[in-house]
């Protein structure tokens, strides 16, 4: 197997919106009314055309990839139908966007549904109903559809065990990370251990040609309803076993990849010591329900807030710093200025 050999881990928070077209599939059909709308031709039999409640939403907002409803609500009615932007279904949308996502009707065709929301089911719907002797009403509503967030990927939370190490031969070395995956993606995830098995070449640790007499092992087990843990044991650092190690995680459809590295303790003049000065371990934002990608409306008050593993050796040598579009600060950036933007950190 053969990945990426490297991973840069860089602390700084990018607010993207990730603009991803969904496809829409067919489905809205005329149906027939009831039995007591069915006689049009007489409109005293079926009352005047109009609508049950007087105030409705005028705006409606969808999340993409969600389920959505919009409302006529008429009564005394012979048939509904609903035209988008001022056209009739399929609203000029093409096959394949009719094929995905669902878009089905209910109650006498007067509700509009919508299975999975694709960002082009954005624009202004008509629910235009007829009633008995050529008589209409109709009423619009706007609907908006919110881009879908981007999943946080895989985050190994540093510890004791989940850091380079240093080791003598024939000696025992476990690696063990708590990796967040989230609470949505906990039964979704995959763990797999690399070793380097030469050049841009990653293979699978335990089960490495070069690593059979490292005793190797890798187990992965669900620690807490939003974290796993993954461990990789050597049970005996053979020559071969010094080298870089790749913690890969996919959770969903999203994945992260982490390198540790073993390194082998040597004697000088009768004192142990590693050939190499362990590589720090890089702060890492511990994802929560504010440390990940958000949606909004306009006007709305927004707060991004993680928790910043940084170990006990630097927790006085740390600057922090929140940057937006270009990379400028976003509490100075002159296009926010009306943003009324600010940052803490303690």
């Amino acid at each position: 197997m053969s990945v990426l050999s490297s991973y840069a881990f860089l602390a700084t928070v990018v607010i993207e919106l990730l603009a991803i077209t969904r496809s829409v599939q067919a489905a809205l059909y005329e149906c027939e009314c009831p039995p007591d709308m069915v006689n049009c031709t007489n409109g005293p039999e079926i009352g005047l055309v109009s609508f049950h409640s007087i105030g409705f939403n005028t705006v409606e907002y969808g999340h993409e990839g969600y389920f959505k409803d919009l409302v006529c609500d008429p009564q005394n009615f012979c048939r509904t139908e609903w035209l988008k932007d001022g056209l009739q279904y399929p609203w000029g949308w093409s096959d394949a966007e009719l094929e995905f996502v669902g878009v089905t009707r209910s109650k006498c065709n007067a509700i509009l549904e919508f299975r999975t929301l694709p960002l082009t089911a954005a624009g202004v719907y008509t629910c235009l109903v007829h009633g008995a002797n050529g008589t209409t009403v109709s009423r619009n509503i706007t609907l908006k559809v919110q881009k879908a967030p981007r999943p946080v990927p895989p985050i190994a939370v540093a510890g004791s065990q989940c850091t380079n190490q240093t080791a003598v031969i024939g000696s025992a070395v476990t690696f063990s990370c708590d990796v967040f995956v989230g609470a949505d993606r906990i039964d979704q995830w995959t763990v797999m251990w690399l070793t380097q098995g030469g050049p841009d070449e990653w293979d699978l640790a335990d089960s490495a040609n070069h690593l059979s007499g490292a005793q190797v092992s890798t187990t992965s087990s669900v620690i807490s309803e939003e974290y796993i843990n993954a461990v990789l044991h050597i049970g005996n650092a053979t020559t071969e076993a010094f080298s870089d190690y790749e913690l890969y995680v996919y959770a969903g459809l999203t994945s992260s990849g982490r390198t540790f590295t073993l390194r082998q303790h040597v004697q000088a003049g009768g004192n142990e010591h590693s050939n190499e000065a362990p590589r720090p371990v890089p702060p890492i934002p511990v994802a929560g329900s504010q440390c990940t990608n958000q949606t909004a409306v306009i006007g709305s008050a927004v707060t991004f807030s993680c928790d910043v593993f940084v170990g006990a050796d630097r927790i006085d040598q740390w600057t922090a710093m929140w940057l937006t579009q270009e990379w400028d600060l976003a509490d100075s950036v002159s296009h926010l200025s009306g943003a009324l933007v600010s940052t803490t950190s303690r």
